[in-house]
């Protein structure tokens, strides 16, 4: 069994793609291009999102240009919400 466990998920990392295309065949340019750069970003680091990521913090409310993510990390959040 683990055998066939193995070869069945050696054989899906083989069937990945190296450039992804959209699930939807009726994808705009700009989701193919948004898909494109989160592709190329892939092993590059950590990407995350964070709600109303400059709009309130702790101990601050409406700060221009501040954001708890990039006081922690240096860097603001890839995806806003």
């Amino acid at each position: 069994m683990k055998v066939l466990v193995s070869i069945v998920c050696s054989l899906s990392i083989l069937q990945a793609k190296t450039h992804p295309s959209p699930s939807d065949p009726q994808a705009t340019e700009e989701v193919k291009i948004l898909l494109k750069r989160l592709h190329d970003q892939s092993g590059k680091g950590i990407m995350i999102g964070h709600q109303d990521a400059t709009a309130y913090g702790v101990g601050w409310k409406s700060g221009t240009g501040k954001s708890d993510i990039k006081e922690v990390c240096g860097d603001y959040p890839a995806v806003y919400g």
